[in-house]
């Protein structure tokens, strides 16, 4: 796990076994599927501890890349990744950006989705920005990322 201090924790539920939906998150080559908001294109495949992937993203009109790596990786309950660097500009701004899904069942038809982000301000402007606008903006951003997330497996989409 990372050093950083957990910033958010968001939960969904989703109409999907544990399995269906750990298919979906432990393979890379499905983030741009279902994450059609934010992620245009990504070189991963299926996840593995210490795996690499590379993601296009589209923020709202700012478009860069991200380099990440798998930091955990439970099969089928738990996966996090760490940013290692990126175009913009979160990495510059932000120590120790990881961020995962923990899955836990409720029956075998329903799921619940856990996001988790870590981070900590790594400049003054950073520090400043934080608590006034990083972090509502990132919820807003996780908060429709499991939509999204949920309405691919509820509808079986893979």
């Amino acid at each position: 796990m990372t050093p950083a201090p957990r910033q958010g924790q968001w939960t969904i539920t989703a109409h999907a076994s544990l399995s269906e939906i750990w298919a979906v998150i432990s393979d890379s080559a499905n983030l741009p599927k279902w994450c059609t908001f934010m992620v245009k294109e990504t070189t991963g495949g299926q996840e593995r501890l210490g795996a690499r992937r590379s993601c296009t993203l589209d923020t709202g009109g700012r478009q860069g890349r991200v380099h990440e790596r798998c930091i955990e990786y439970e099969p089928p309950r738990r996966i996090m990744w760490t940013m290692d660097d990126d175009t913009l500009g979160m990495t510059n701004m932000l120590d120790g950006l990881a961020f995962g899904f923990e899955l836990k069942p409720l029956d075998a038809k329903r799921t619940e989705i856990v996001f988790e982000q870590y981070w900590k301000p790594r400049t003054l402007a950073a520090k400043i920005l934080a608590p006034l606008v990083l972090r509502r903006q990132m919820s807003r951003t996780n908060t429709r990322l499991l939509a999204h997330l949920r309405d691919f497996v509820d509808h079986k989409l893979v």
